[in-house]
């Protein structure tokens, strides 16, 4: 009955040396992807500021002609409005 204990252990043994050799690969491949993304964040993050910039540039803010702002709604706020039926 020892030799079998023995025989299970170890094999419990190999089995949870594989688990743990497939998980550690596993992890460096997951970091390596993190990594990667986490520089495509930054470089769309960039593209993205690059791109609000541009569309906030206007006569007013940059070298660029008034005639070059476009046609804009203006909007108008109307506060304490009260509509009196007679």
């Amino acid at each position: 009955m020892g030799s079998d204990y023995n025989k299970n252990l170890f094999k419990q043994f190999e089995e949870a040396l594989l688990k743990i050799d497939f998980l550690m690969k596993e992890n460096k491949s997951l970091r390596k992807e993190i990594a990667e993304l986490n520089f495509k964040i930054i470089a769309l993050e960039k593209e993205n500021q690059k791109l609000k910039d541009i569309i906030n540039k206007n006569s007013g803010n940059s070298s660029k002609p008034p005639s070059s702002d476009g046609f804009k709604k203006i909007h108008k706020v109307f506060h304490n409005l009260r509509i009196v039926k007679t």
